[in-house]
């Protein structure tokens, strides 16, 4: 789907129907209009709201948008296609788009006394390049992998902030160990690709991409990590510039 900044403003019931969307894409991309009103009950005019809210003209646009981009094969991807994607997300308002959270993320960080990264698999090497970099620039910080870390109060407390990496924002792992941290008083940013998923539930902030998921073999997640860096990147540097 593309990345809108409206999609923050989605009511009640447009956020119903995005994330049904999301969940039954491949049922989706199948049905009329007037199928997916009785699915998600609501108007066909709700619907086509949700879809110019999140950069489509309508419907119609929306899945033939989709079935184009599905129809590509992982394996033939050439890699103008991935410039693409990634200058899409580039291309964006970031000022807009991320401007307020990051202000937010900016007093939170800046109030804490240590800062946690999480992740597991690519997640978990975008927390160690994360916890690294806020090391570089004087920040008390470091990344953890293991999803059976033993979080307790003696290291986790209401001056402790993590910030949780997971592209799906789904991972059991990742969610336990995010509830967890929240349950010791602890504050959470999350990094991940949809703004609609268990991690942004638990989290004080989220930041999200939007970039099209690609997977190999239907289990592989090769989906572009570019923005997570970018993003990491971002929040540094604004933090850093407050010092």
């Amino acid at each position: 789907m593309k990345r809108n900044e409206s999609i923050k403003n989605l009511t009640t019931s447009e956020i119903s129907i995005y994330k049904y969307v999301l969940d039954n894409i491949n049922d989706v991309l199948s049905m009329n209009i007037q199928e997916l009103s009785k699915n998600v009950h609501a108007s066909p005019s709700s619907i086509v709201r949700c879809m110019k809210k999140i950069g489509y003209d309508g419907f119609r646009e929306f899945k033939y948008s989709v079935y184009n981009r599905n129809r590509l094969n992982v394996y033939d991807l050439k890699p103008d296609y991935i410039v693409t994607e990634e200058r899409n997300f580039f291309n964006l308002d970031i000022t807009k788009i991320y401007g307020q959270d990051i202000e937010s993320a900016r007093k939170i960080l800046l109030a804490t006394k240590e800062i946690i990264f999480f992740g597991i698999g690519t997640s978990g090497i975008l927390a160690k390049y994360g916890a690294r970099q806020f090391s570089n620039f004087g920040f008390n910080s470091k990344s953890i992998e293991d999803p059976f870390y033993p979080l307790s109060s003696k290291g986790v407390n209401n001056s402790s902030v993590g910030i949780i990496i997971s592209e799906s924002g789904e991972t059991q792992e990742t969610i336990v160990i995010a509830k967890k941290f929240k349950e010791l008083g602890g504050k959470i940013i999350s990094i991940t690709n949809t703004p609609f998923n268990s991690l942004t539930k638990i989290s004080n902030i989220n930041f999200h991409y939007d970039i099209k998921e690609e997977k190999l073999d239907s289990s592989l997640n090769i989906t572009t990590q570019a923005p997570v860096v970018f993003l990491l990147e971002l929040i540094i540097r604004k933090l850093a510039s407050s010092q």
